[in-house]
This record gives structure tokens, C-alpha cells and sequence, in this order.
């Protein structure tokens, strides 16, 4: 069995494999929940406003897809590591 040395502490490959997973998973639900908050918030602003031009509501809405974006980006990373470490430590 492999192992691997962080902080004086030894992980096994499959308990490295097995963080990398959960964090993966973890860091989608993450950037869909901040992506509700913000647009909950965006929703609670334009109720207190009145009436939104569509073009500012429409780059507000983009602008909310980004943690989305990003963490599907963190999780390709993370899951394409998984693949390249699981393939080079056979």
C-alpha cells in the first residue's frame, strides 16, 4: 500500500482519494448554495426597489452563475487529479 507524507502524518493513497472525492462533491453543493443566497438577496433587493431595468437583472444574473462556474471548475480539477494519481500509483 502507498502512503502519503502531510505533516508528519501518514494518509493512505485510498484515504487521500477518498478526501479528494468528498471535497469535490462538496465543493459543488457549496457554490450552488452561495448562488441561491445570492440571488435570494438580488430577489429581496428588487422587491424592496420596485422595478429593475432587464439588462441590469440579466448581468446580475450572470454575475450570481459565477460561484456555480468556478466550483465545477475546482471539481473537474479535483476529480481529473483523482484519475491522474489513481492511473500513475498503479
Amino acid at each position: 500500500m502507498r502512503t502519503l507524507k502531510v505533516d508528519n502524518k501518514w494518509l493512505s493513497l485510498e484515504r487521500t482519494q477518498k478526501i479528494i472525492r468528498e471535497l469535490s462533491v462538496l465543493v459543488i453543493i457549496l457554490g450552488i448554495l452561495i448562488q441561491f443566497l445570492g440571488l435570494f438577496s438580488v430577489m429581496q433587493a428588487i422587491e424592496a426597489v420596485g422595478s429593475v431595468p432587464l439588462d441590469l437583472l440579466a448581468g446580475g444574473f450572470a454575475v450570481s452563475l459565477l460561484p456555480t462556474l468556478y466550483s465545477l471548475l475546482f471539481s473537474v480539477i479535483g476529480r481529473t487529479s483523482l484519475v491522474f494519481f489513481t492511473i500513475r500509483n498503479r
